[in-house]
């Protein structure tokens, strides 16, 4: 059921961004990409490396829905072997990467954590332009004609 009410904000939020700019011809620029992020640095040790020569870290594996490359919605959050760009992960279960945690002396979380941008930062620039909009509607949109109508 979560799923069905984050499918539903998502496609209300589009339909509500999309259909006065379509009208406008102004670009929407939007995209659901798949991110990847470390959690938990492993030891740079022979344990730890692959074949490529790159080692092995605690990582994220996550999407996130962007609006104007702001994030809006984080979900999908899978645990993944991170190996050392944000490009690509190794699948790796959570299960394997506790007992490589537990190998490594390193204590990871219970939950991934995703870097603070994508978790919480767009919300805030999202939230901040919708208290600017409003401001500016109620405070500074009203003409001196509409301020002493209200006034008599």
């Amino acid at each position: 059921m979560p799923i069905i009410k984050k499918g539903l904000a998502i496609a209300i939020l589009m339909f509500c961004f999309a259909q006065p700019v379509l009208a406008a011809g102004i670009p929407v620029v939007w995209g659901t990409p798949e991110k990847i992020a470390k959690v938990a640095d492993f030891p740079n040790t022979d344990a730890f490396k692959l074949d490529d020569g790159s080692y092995l870290d605690a990582g994220v594996k996550y999407k996130v829905f962007e609006l104007f490359w702001v994030p809006l919605y984080d979900y999908d959050h899978i645990w993944a072997g991170y190996i050392g760009t944000d490009d690509s992960y190794m699948s790796v279960s959570h299960d394997k990467l506790m007992q490589l945690a537990q190998s490594a002396g390193v204590t990871l979380p219970d939950q991934p954590v995703i870097p603070f941008w994508d978790a919480w930062g767009g919300k805030f620039v999202a939230a901040g332009l919708v208290l600017a909009f409003i401001l500016y509607v109620f405070v500074f949109g009203r003409s001196e004609q509409d301020q002493q109508e209200t006034e008599s």
